[in-house]
């Protein structure tokens, strides 16, 4: 068994689970001044934190950067390493839509998601386009 300093592991631990949980706050901030873009999502859970999920097109993966939380839109699907082989499970940087959207306004946000759901989900959308063109 290792010699660490029990005050010193405690200090870590506490600063860990204060990370999380800033997180966590900024979460809940974000769900507060975005209830319109919440509504259409699910809590989701990642590995030692909560997110957003869109179902089937993006999430929201609470993050720790540069010393604060961040909340990182990515693009997403079940299907997402099948459709994207050559993709590193690990690397983020082609399924990342923007690396934070904590103070994004709801009115830059909403038709961002829907870009990215129609990018990702078209065939959600297909019923919609097939009626705007039957009316046109």
């Amino acid at each position: 068994m290792r010699s660490v300093k029990p005050e010193l592991k405690a200090q870590k631990q506490i600063a860990a689970l204060e990370r999380r949980k800033a997180q966590a706050d900024a979460l809940i901030e974000f769900i507060k001044v975005h209830p319109t873009v919440a509504a259409e999502s699910i809590l989701w859970s990642f590995a030692h934190r909560t997110g957003l999920m869109f179902p089937n097109y993006a999430l929201i993966r609470p993050l720790w950067s540069e010393g604060k939380p961040t909340l990182r839109l990515e693009k997403y699907s079940e299907q997402w390493f099948d459709t994207h082989p050559e993709e590193d499970p690990l690397d983020f940087t082609k399924r990342t839509v923007c690396v934070d959207v904590s103070n994004m306004p709801e009115n830059e946000l909403l038709p961002l998601l829907d870009n990215v759901h129609r990018e990702i989900a078209p065939e959600d959308f297909e019923a919609e386009e097939d009626e705007s063109e039957e009316d046109g």
